[in-house]
């Protein structure tokens, strides 16, 4: 049995911004000169006791016994990337920016096989690396657990707390509330943008020029390209494209398109079997939305920012005919998987033919379990029905680019 030691420590991790894209003479710099004032820094003030470290190339833990030296490093490490004097002193090309997260909890002192010492380890050092990484370039951001300690230690009254509101964690590790230390006389920490947050757009489907809308599941000839030279074969076709999904699964990429008329499944395959988009072995999927009367002018779409870390997206197609033959069974089918998906944090909507129901789903990336278990209702429904020939296949969605002009938000 290994042999653990839990011990209270206030965790500092930091990490520096634009290091991959030193020249190798400021690399240099860095692991010579900036270094040596990082450790300056963290050992001084008559630090107590620097329960242990980690260099990780361009970043940094550090475990401390109190949390005013914690708090002192933290604050005058974000100084040293601030401001210009040693950056210009040491004839630097590229001046550096940094993120700072800290954290308190308990750790386990426990023997580290690979750097053949005893190291920190535990839960809580997963919570400030995942901190860390969403923090704005030159703040020093905390949990609740270091304010609280801070504010019952009473640390140097120069330092104010300003509350950030809930933030998602990388990696979608949790949901937590984060505050931004400042000195007093500072301007106070923004808070942070509502556009981490997905929004529900109205979206207008009556443009006559191009009357019918597809989603089309592909799979690219060419992966690492074939998305730009898609875009641009289906618009010399006059094909209005709308958004394209990377995905996970079968399929390299989901689009979704307007044309000006209909098209059929093979058709449309040796369009891009000629353009040499796919191969000719690859089977496509093209499935023709039929928007209901409200959705010609107001269709409610869930949109997403470039790169948002907080949601994710995931495209469920159901094949049935005995659910779409009744609109009480695919409303049975959105109930369950809301429920799944929770009414505050997930949405769930849907678009269907006479063979195919598209639930669209964004949650939370913490949340991605009740992807999972929104699919396992829906299939136990479809198994107590006794239904047959079904078929339930959910692509959640790697990046988006969506198209779709800006509308007023609900």
């Amino acid at each position: 049995m290994v042999e653990k030691k839990s011990e209270a420590a206030f965790v500092m991790a930091m990490d520096m911004h634009g290091f991959s894209g030193l020249s190798e003479s400021d690399h240099d710099k860095v692991i010579g000169d900036l270094y040596s004032q990082i450790a300056g820094i963290v050992k001084a003030g008559g630090v107590q006791k620097l329960l242990d470290r980690k260099t990780m190339g361009d970043g940094f833990i550090f475990y401390f016994e109190a949390v005013d030296e914690a708090a002192d490093a933290a604050m005058n490490l974000r100084t040293l990337f601030r401001e210009s004097l040693f950056w210009i002193t040491h004839k630097f090309e590229k001046h550096l920016s940094c993120r700072i997260g800290l954290h308190s909890g308990q750790f386990f002192r426990m023997r580290d096989a690979i750097e053949e010492r005893d190291a920190l380890f535990g839960q809580n050092i997963i919570t400030v690396a995942r901190l860390e990484p969403v923090v704005r370039l030159n703040e020093v951001w905390c949990t609740e657990s270091f304010r609280a300690e801070a504010l019952r230690k009473k640390v140097d009254q120069q330092y104010k707390f300003e509350s950030l509101g809930n933030c998602e964690l990388a990696k979608g590790w949790t949901r937590q509330a984060v505050y931004a230390l400042y000195r007093d006389g500072e301007s106070r920490p923004s808070p942070l943008q509502a556009a981490s947050e997905h929004r529900v757009i109205n979206h207008d489907n009556s443009d006559k020029d191009y009357p019918v809308t597809y989603f089309a599941l592909i799979r690219l000839k060419h992966r690492s390209d074939g998305i730009e030279y898609l875009k641009k074969q289906l618009t010399k076709a006059t094909y209005e494209i709308e958004a394209i999904y990377d995905l996970f699964g079968a399929f390299d990429i989901l689009v979704r398109f307007k044309a000006q008329e209909e098209l059929k499944e093979k058709d449309f395959s040796d369009f891009l079997v000629k353009g040499r988009i796919i191969r000719s072995k690859d089977k496509i999927e093209l499935t023709e939305i039929h928007f209901r009367r409200e959705e010609k002018k107001k269709e409610p779409i869930v949109a997403m920012p470039l790169g948002s870390r907080e949601y994710m997206k995931a495209f469920t197609y159901i094949k049935s005919s005995e659910i779409l033959s009744d609109s009480a069974r695919v409303h049975k089918v959105l109930d369950l998987a809301r429920a799944e998906c929770g009414q505050d944090s997930g949405v769930v909507t849907y678009y269907k033919n006479r063979d195919t129901l598209i639930l669209p789903i964004v949650i939370r990336t913490s949340d991605y379990y009740a992807l999972a278990n929104a699919v396992e209702s829906i299939e136990e429904y479809v198994d107590d029905e006794g239904w047959d020939h079904v078929s339930i296949t959910t692509y959640p969605v790697q990046a988006l680019e969506e198209m779709f002009p800006e509308s007023k938000a609900q």
